[in-house]
């Protein structure tokens, strides 16, 4: 079977701010879709490319992101 190129996917790199702006904003904004909100954050930083299934993720551990951030300023970044 040859390699198709075009198939490799790209994962962007989250950072924990960028996952606690992302509960934030969803509690100034209720009731959006999580792929309007990956739209959202999408087009708010262009190099980045986060999927509706990534803001589902983020989101069951929403507390978790909160208090990570509240706890300790941090920019470390997960894959």
């Amino acid at each position: 079977m040859p390699f198709d190129q075009q198939s490799k996917q790209y994962h962007s790199a989250i950072s924990d701010d960028l996952r606690y702006q992302i509960c934030e904003w969803l509690d100034t904004n209720k009731n959006k879709k999580y792929h309007k909100i990956a739209a959202y954050f999408n087009e708010k930083y262009l190099d980045m490319n986060i999927d509706r299934s990534t803001i589902s993720k983020i989101l069951k551990e929403k507390d978790k992101w909160k208090t990570v951030v509240s706890a300790k300023v941090s920019n470390k970044t997960f894959k």
